[in-house]
């Protein structure tokens, strides 16, 4: 027999992308173990993270109250969730939020069988209300972040907490306002803040009949909207859903306005189920599909290459041809030793110079020069030296004249702006009265004087954020509250 029957959706914040979701969910129902977490969509790998603290916490639930023994279970988490992911495809704008590492929201709680309570027992200061009749199971949970539990009993009494409603207590968050602000979450990187992770505790007894709702963010601010407004969900009415169509509630709720664009978890335990239907439900939690017109369409399988028949007559061998035969190589001749012959470098005119023992019959004679070409060479470099000597006056000349006129036009320049200052600052002078009395005149016009015959205006309160009403045509999801339902 089951502790609860469990019905669970997980629908992601594009339904195009169903494997982007970053929210994870286990549940045990032989024992009443259930877990849900929501990954941080701005870190990076958040949803292997929170998938492998649900699965360590549903084999190996750690102890938060002990520090140290905490750190313990969660090292060992840390290094496998960054051996498992494969950084190899990284982004660069992705590589530097891989040193901040990955961050999640994080609940669980479990539910044991335990006797009806009488007074003075140490269990009754955990009971709230008790049903006459019914079985009581003892809740107990852990919670950091803004993942929620909801305790809901059906014709619940006046306990002094919501009213007029079936919620007995929401854990951890109490208001809707609670889930603007940035919720605390548990890093897979060691960022230095671990001393300061803060687990909340929840211990109560429940009874047969009742529901645990487990929700992220997103779903348990519209419930914890809908309790506030007075409005009950109709549970049973959620869990008798398919997925499609618990898929098209979300998206309607999301066009209305009513629940925000994100990763939306939803699980509806109902405890103390029969025997009988305990054996009909599923014991493994099926996992989250998508919408079937988003489904990937199925790839046909390729066809299968038929067999060759076998030829109806053996191959016949085919003749070989005749191969050419080889042509004769001609053998390669031999080189003679050549004389070895030596020469001297160019310079200018010249013809090569005998030397003794070289075998060359031609007699090279020694070069001549040409007088002629080494007087026009002097002419030239003369010439050359001239011009240069020239130019070097008239660029001393160029400078001193430059000089001269850069003087004589910053004196200018310089009288000429002494001149406008003054000029302007005679005319602020002569203007700074007449345009004191227009801003005065011009600010005057907005100006009240306060005066005690006058009634001063209250400041306008803050306002707070209006609650969408249900569409009428989701009414079937909510039970009206019984002022309503008597008119």
């Amino acid at each position: 027999m089951s502790v609860f029957e469990c019905r669970y959706f997980s629908y992601a914040k594009d339904p195009e992308h169903p494997e982007q979701n970053q929210d994870a969910f286990q549940v045990r129902e032989s024992d009443g173990f259930a877990v849900i977490a929501d990954g941080v969509t701005s870190a990076i790998f958040s949803a292997a993270w929170a998938k492998l603290l649900t699965q360590t916490i549903l084999e190996n639930p750690p102890n938060p109250e002990d520090q140290d023994a905490f750190m313990r279970w969660l090292l060992p988490l840390r290094r496998q969730w960054y051996e498992s992911v494969d950084t190899t495809n990284l982004a660069w704008y992705q590589k530097p939020k891989l040193a901040s590492g990955a961050f999640t929201t994080l609940l669980w709680c479990w539910l044991e069988p335990c006797p009806t309570p009488e007074p003075g027992d140490p269990e009754f200061t955990l009971v709230e209300v008790l049903a006459p009749k019914k079985r009581c199971f003892l809740l107990r949970g852990w919670a950091i972040g803004d993942s929620c539990l909801f305790h809901v009993r059906e014709n619940k009494p006046a306990t002094g907490a919501f009213d007029g409603t079936d919620l007995m207590k929401i854990f951890p968050l109490e208001k809707s306002e609670d889930f603007e602000e940035s919720p605390n979450v548990l890093g897979s990187v060691d960022l230095g803040k671990d001393p300061y992770l803060k687990f909340q505790k929840i211990e109560r007894i429940v009874q047969e009949g009742d529901w645990i709702v487990l929700a992220t963010d997103a779903f348990s601010q519209w419930t914890l909207r809908s309790y506030e407004a007075g409005m009950n969900p109709d549970w049973e009415g959620f869990r008798n859903l398919s997925d499609e169509a618990f898929y098209s509630e979300i998206d309607q709720m999301r066009s209305a306005g009513e629940i925000r664009y994100d990763d939306t978890t939803l699980a509806i335990l109902k405890i103390g189920v029969s025997a009988e239907r305990a054996d009909s439900a599923s014991d493994s939690v099926p996992e989250p599909v998508s919408s079937p017109r988003l489904a990937p369409r199925p790839v046909p399988p390729k066809p299968k290459p038929q067999p060759q028949p076998a030829p109806s007559q053996p191959p016949q061998p085919q003749p070989s041809r005749p191969q050419p035969a080889p042509r004769p190589v001609p053998p390669r001749p031999v080189p003679q030793p050549q004389p070895e012959t030596r020469s001297e470098p160019s310079q200018g005119f010249h013809y090569s110079i005998r030397r003794p023992g070289d075998p060359a019959p031609d007699a090279p004679q020694e070069p001549v020069r040409d007088t002629a070409q080494d007087a026009r060479a002097d002419q030239w470099i003369e010439a050359t030296g001239q011009l240069g000597n020239r130019l070097s006056e008239n660029v001393r000349q160029w400078k001193e004249k430059g000089s001269e006129m850069a003087e004589n036009v910053g004196d200018q320049i310089s009288d000429g702006m002494l001149r406008l200052g003054d000029k302007t600052h005679a005319m602020v002078e002569s203007a700074t009265p007449k345009v004191k009395e227009m801003m005065g005149k011009f600010f005057g016009m907005f100006r009240r004087e306060k005066s005690e015959d006058v009634p001063q205006e209250e400041p306008e309160e803050r306002r707070k954020p209006q609650f969408r009403k249900p569409d009428p045509n989701r009414r079937r999801f909510y039970h009206p509250p019984e002022d309503d339902t008597k008119k």
